[in-house]
C-alpha cells in the first residue's frame, strides 16, 4: 500500500488520499486503490495501486523538530486538514558521548489546510494557512 496510515476515499476525484510512508517522507498523496484484475494468466492478478500525486505541503523543519506522526482529515468539497505532531527541543553537544542530543522536549502540532483541484486532468494542491499549537502533556489528544 502506498499509504503509511489511514486513507480516505474522495468521491469527487475517485481517489484515496492520505499520508505516504516514512520512507517517502510523510507526504500528502493521492492514489487509485481500486485495481482491476488483469487477464494475462490463469490466476487473477491485480496491479499495484497507481499514485496520482504526491506533494510536500510543508517546508523542511529545523533539526530540533522531530516529526512524530502525520494524519489527514477530509473536510469535504476537496478540502483537507493535514495534522503533524512534532517533538521540539533544544539541541546540545554532549562532550562525554560526542553526540548531538535533544533536551527539554515539548510536543507541538501543526495544522495545515489544503484544497485539491483538477487542472487539465492533473491534480493540484493549493496550500492555505498553517497554524502551530504547543500541546500540554497533562492532556490526551486525539485526531478524529
Amino acid at each position: 500500500m502506498p499509504f503509511g496510515g489511514l486513507a480516505e476515499y474522495v468521491p469527487e476525484h475517485r481517489l484515496w488520499f492520505g499520508i505516504s510512508s516514512r520512507a517517502d517522507g510523510y507526504r500528502f498523496m493521492a492514489a487509485n486503490l481500486i485495481a482491476t484484475p488483469s487477464s494475462d494468466s490463469e490466476e487473477t492478478l491485480c496491479p499495484p495501486p497507481v499514485v496520482h500525486g504526491c506533494w510536500k505541503e510543508f517546508v523542511q523543519p529545523p533539526p530540533e523538530w522531530e516529526l512524530v506522526e502525520s494524519q489527514v482529515v477530509h473536510l469535504g468539497s476537496s478540502k483537507f486538514c493535514i495534522v503533524r505532531f512534532f517533538e521540539v527541543g533544544e539541541l546540545y553537544f554532549c562532550h562525554e558521548t560526542h553526540k548531538t542530543e535533544m533536551m527539554e522536549e515539548e510536543m507541538q502540532m501543526v495544522l495545515t489546510g489544503v484544497v485539491v483541484g483538477s487542472c487539465g486532468g492533473e491534480l493540484r494542491v493549493v496550500k492555505h494557512k498553517s497554524e502551530r499549537y504547543k500541546l500540554n502533556f497533562d492532556f490526551d489528544y486525539w485526531v478524529l
